[in-house]
């Protein structure tokens, strides 16, 4: 088991190779994919899975509509929401005397059960757990300041219902960190990039069904090919790309973002911005996904912005790329390459983003033209 790593890391955002959720969960599965995990347990040793599924609470996301499961959800979300940000004790319902053990169970028990409906169930029942869970961080927040383990913390945001967390072993010689994620190998590497258009899009618009869809669709082939190495069970899970973690962190970065297009110098909401960038990026180096799949720095959103902007009331195509008219292809192209590499952070986030990198490519030059041989007009 591993946690996120607790050192902030950053990714490079000028130098990006290319333009290229809280974890995938059971409960998203379609159909096919279901079918094809409940073949591969069935026809696997049951003693494999002996430790697996053995309360009522780990098979909670395969029940997202269990009307008892939800209405004992329902009621917890209304709970933790009718506490002040602060009362941390009463949101983990504990005293301030519990030990740290019951402190770790309650922020489990609380936290699975609302899990399954960040993203299933009722449109109001989605929005309140959210709130509770991520939008706020009402529950996170207090989990933080109960000093629970950040390995604790994300063992439940990416909990996909196969395990009963409380009957895993505490220590199992895995260090406080998520160094020891293996690389993938290249066959899941070109997933990644398959999926990359399509995390783009995420950031476009994080709630796009038919992006989702896709999103599954890679995942589908990440645990097919998972299932052809002889994996099992939660290993069938291993470097499936987590959109449930990223979309509510593109939606929140993208509400900032629209915040900075008001008042760019707005210190308070660039903080919280480069405080979401650094969760992204943890995550994209702890588990080897494309550098692409960040979100950019509250300082490069600014300059790109700017960079947008001026390109679109340039009126010629060397003011859009500051040189003169004179200037030698060479420089044209390092002139062009700089402007792309620091408009490049926000191309997800500015809808202009796109009109202004069409505004600063030259368009393609006319075809020559057609060459009608002459003909001697014929005698009669």
């Amino acid at each position: 088991m591993a946690a996120i790593a607790t050192q902030p890391v950053t990714i490079p955002e000028a130098d990006l190779p290319n333009l290229d959720s809280i974890s995938f969960c059971q409960a998203s599965l379609d159909g096919k994919l279901k079918k094809i995990c409940d073949d591969f347990i069935v026809s696997q040793d049951p003693e494999l899975f002996n430790d697996l599924n053995t309360t009522k609470a780990a098979t909670a996301l395969g029940r997202a509509d269990d009307g008892a499961l939800k209405a004992a959800a329902q009621q917890l979300v209304d709970e933790i929401l009718t506490f002040g940000e602060t009362s941390y004790d009463d949101i983990l319902g504990v005293k301030n005397d519990s030990s740290p053990e019951e402190v770790l169970r309650s922020w489990r028990l609380r936290g699975c059960t609302i899990r399954p409906y960040l993203s299933h169930g009722e449109a109001p029942l989605q929005q309140s757990a959210r709130k509770a869970f991520i939008d706020s961080e009402a529950l996170m927040r207090a989990a933080r300041k109960k000093s629970i383990r950040e390995r604790d913390i994300y063992e439940v945001v990416e909990w996909e219902g196969l395990v009963d967390l409380n009957a895993l072993p505490d220590n199992d010689g895995t260090p406080p960190t998520e160094a020891s994620v293996k690389e993938p190998p290249q066959e899941i590497n070109h997933v990644y990039e398959k999926a990359t258009t399509d995390m783009v899009a995420l950031k476009l618009n994080p709630q796009d069904v038919e992006v989702r869809k896709r999103l599954n669709t890679h995942n589908l082939a990440i645990m097919e090919h998972n299932k052809k190495m002889g994996k099992i069970r939660r290993d069938l899970y291993q470097w499936i790309i987590p959109f449930e973690f990223f979309s509510p962190q593109y939606m929140e970065a993208a509400k900032r973002y629209k915040s900075l297009d008001d008042k760019p110098a707005d210190e308070v909401v660039a903080k919280e911005i480069d405080k979401l960038k650094e969760v992204v990026d943890a995550k994209i180096m702890t588990h080897h996904f494309k550098q692409s799949w960040s979100i950019p720095s509250a300082s490069a959103y600014v300059d790109s912005s700017k960079e947008i902007k001026k390109i679109m009331s340039c009126v010629t195509a060397y003011e859009r790329l500051n040189i003169s008219t004179d200037t030698d292809e060479a420089t044209k192209i390092a002139a062009f390459r700089s402007i792309i590499s620091r408009m490049h952070p926000v191309f997800a986030f500015r809808h202009d983003a796109d009109e202004a990198l069409k505004r600063i490519i030259p368009p393609p030059p006319p075809p020559p033209p057609v060459s009608v041989a002459h003909r001697e007009p014929r005698q009669v």
